[in-house]
């Protein structure tokens, strides 16, 4: 099976060879394109027909893997609500920390606000919210903006 390396390295070769079809001939671009929207659509119906032949269950299991959960999701069959992938993550982040709540407030669109709440437990350590927009992308990638509320102002002192 190819690790997600060589699967990103393959994505990445693939658009460099429609660009360069486009650059010596833009109609072959499109040619091209159209091929790889055609065979998307049978993938995603095979995918769909597996999906419905062996349930749910074993689907939301073979979603664990990100490079099947990246073709579930690009196809619009991922078994696991986005709410669901996003909670899970966040308490997975939330177990690393000492007393804080990580709560998901909103899911508008392609962004979601995560509202950290604290329990007079200790100062949040640096990098809260980046390990928070890491742990949301890992997990919802069709999600393109995080806002995480609730962090102390960084406070920068001049001497």
């Amino acid at each position: 099976m190819r690790e997600p390396e060589e699967v990103d390295a393959t994505v990445r070769r693939i658009e460099e060879l429609i660009e360069t079809l486009g650059k010596a001939d833009p109609q072959l671009r499109g040619v091209a394109e159209e091929t790889i929207r055609l065979l998307m659509q049978v993938y995603g119906a095979a995918f769909s027909r597996i999906i419905d032949t062996i349930g749910s269950g074993a689907a939301a299991e073979l979603a664990d893997d990100k490079l099947v959960s990246s073709l579930l999701l690009l196809h619009g069959l991922h078994p696991v609500p986005v709410e669901k992938r996003i909670q899970d993550a966040l308490r997975r982040v939330e177990r690393r920390l000492d007393g804080a709540h990580l709560v998901l407030a909103e899911i508008a669109d392609d962004a979601v606000r995560v509202r950290v709440e604290w329990n007079g437990s200790s100062a949040p350590r640096g990098g809260l919210a980046a390990a928070i927009e890491h742990a949301v992308s890992e997990s919802a990638p069709e999600i393109e903006a995080v806002e995480v509320q609730g962090l102390p102002e960084t406070l920068v002192q001049i001497t």
